[in-house]
């Protein structure tokens, strides 16, 4: 696995391929964007392909101000491209699974307001003998850095820069039935 801020890139990368219309009928996917922004603002962005339907949708929500607003699903990546600027940025390994439960984890583990991106990508390839989903479930923690500080010091057991290797949190973990054996590949 490579560290967060590649890992980051990578998904970015694959998010904005999703967001183009496919013409190859036996691709599925799935995916959901949650973005905590420093500024209070919450981003949540839901696309699918599935049977020759496509959709991406999204919502802002500014916290602050209880404002709601509809977005066009396009601009998912541009949502997701602030968190960049973070200093620090590591993988949530922790047991919380939504951003109102690790953000309260995180800033009392280290009294750091984080940004935290929660996403899920699901993609899937079906033919005549077999079947082959890939599934990539991250949540990315972003900090403001400190000259000599280190998250890892204050919160190793629920953050870590490279290295995810866990049951839940994971990037392209790739199933395949069908066909001569079932394998699963972690």
């Amino acid at each position: 696995m490579n560290d967060a801020r590649y890992t980051f890139h990578e998904t970015i990368a694959e998010i904005a391929a999703l967001t183009q219309p496919c013409c190859d009928e036996g691709s599925t996917f799935h995916f959901s964007v949650e973005h905590l922004a420093k500024r209070q603002v919450c981003f949540q962005f839901r696309g699918r392909n599935r049977n020759g339907r496509f959709e991406v949708v999204g919502h802002r929500l500014d916290v602050n101000r209880g404002d709601l607003t509809f977005l066009p699903g396009h601009l998912v990546v541009a949502a997701m491209a602030d968190f960049e600027d973070n200093a620090v940025m590591a993988f949530y390994i922790g047991k919380c699974s939504s951003i109102g439960t690790i953000t309260g984890e995180v800033l009392a583990r280290l009294g750091m307001s984080p940004e935290v991106l929660l996403i899920e990508i699901v993609t899937g390839q079906s033919d005549d003998l077999s079947a082959s989903n890939s599934l990539s479930r991250l949540a990315l923690i972003g900090l403001e850095g400190t000259k000599g500080w280190s998250p890892l010091r204050a919160a190793s057991d629920i953050l870590t820069l490279d290295g995810l290797l866990h049951p839940y949190w994971c990037r392209n973990r790739c199933v395949v039935i069908g066909g001569p054996k079932f394998s699963l590949n972690r």
